[in-house]
């Protein structure tokens, strides 16, 4: 995972993880989300974790369900547990509605999202809420760079074809 940066349409520079394996997105979104609360970057110990979801996750993972955050003995709970060790406070949101995501998200206040593609493929990014100016949603994604939604499509997600925003979700306050 490597950190980059890059400008919006506004031009402001944000600052965001890239994930570098196929399963690294939400550490990816994690450690995004460390610098933008702290403004420190996370911890070493975020890339060892997220290559060893990755790993679980391609070989089977068990009961392997990004999802459901409830099960247990799988990746899952080790996403809590990243979250704790990362020292995050967070409220969980079973909603992905435009409220949410345009009201209730900043830049200071920043919510790590699912995305959901088809019927079992989901991604993790990072929602600011609405870009200031526009009518979009601004998201930091860690596969697909920046990306601006227009509230207009939502909860359509422009990133591939059949993807919606989707739950649960977290919001750093």
């Amino acid at each position: 995972m490597g950190w980059t940066t890059q400008n919006d349409s506004t031009g402001t520079p944000r600052h965001y993880v890239q994930q570098d394996a196929r399963h690294s997105c939400f550490a990816a979104c994690l450690a995004t989300i460390k610098r933008l609360k702290t403004g420190r970057q996370a911890p070493e110990m975020l890339g060892r974790w997220a290559a060893m979801l990755g790993e679980n996750a391609s070989a089977g993972g068990g009961a392997f369900r990004e999802k459901n955050w409830e099960t247990t003995g799988t990746r899952v709970k080790s996403l809590e547990e990243g979250v704790k060790e990362l020292g995050l406070t967070y409220t969980r949101h079973d909603v992905a509605g435009r409220y949410f995501m345009t009201e209730r998200c900043s830049p200071n206040r920043p919510a790590l999202i699912q995305i959901r593609q088809g019927l079992n493929n989901y991604h993790s990014v990072v929602c600011l809420g609405t870009l200031p100016g526009t009518a979009s949603i601004l998201v930091l994604d860690p596969l697909l760079n920046i990306q601006e939604v227009p509230t207009a499509t939502f909860p359509d997600y422009p990133g591939a074809p059949d993807c919606q925003f989707s739950f649960p979700n977290f919001l750093f306050p």
